[in-house]
């Protein structure tokens, strides 16, 4: 899908930078559809120790994640394409317009 965008809910957070949400996609039909940042890296919380640096760092990107979404009165999902495993690559928007992606990045230094 190029440049669709479609109302969201959170539905699960995977990590700092995937998140499963239900899209609407318009007459009654949702689909619930694993969402990368796009043009985000955050750190791994999967498959590292959890004691290590990483790991730690990887929780706080999902903490910050989990809180901007808990803030938002309203989502939107823009997609670009799919990317590997599935996953679709994409932006958040809240109702404001303000974008989860470039908050991360401002907040973080997680550029890839």
């Amino acid at each position: 899908m190029r440049n669709d965008t479609y109302p969201a809910t959170t539905h699960r957070i995977v990590d700092g930078d995937t998140i499963v949400f239900m899209l609407d996609l318009g007459f009654n039909i949702k689909k619930r559809v694993q969402v990368r940042l796009l043009g985000v890296d955050t750190a791994e919380t999967y498959g590292v120790s959890h004691d290590s640096i990483e790991y730690k760092t990887g929780k706080k990107h999902e903490a910050f994640v989990e809180s901007w979404l808990r803030d938002a009165e309203s989502l939107t999902v823009r997609t670009d394409e799919q990317g590997k495993y599935g996953r679709w690559l994409g932006e958040v928007f809240d109702e404001r317009g303000a974008s989860l992606n470039d908050a991360l990045l401002d907040e973080f230094d997680i550029t890839y």
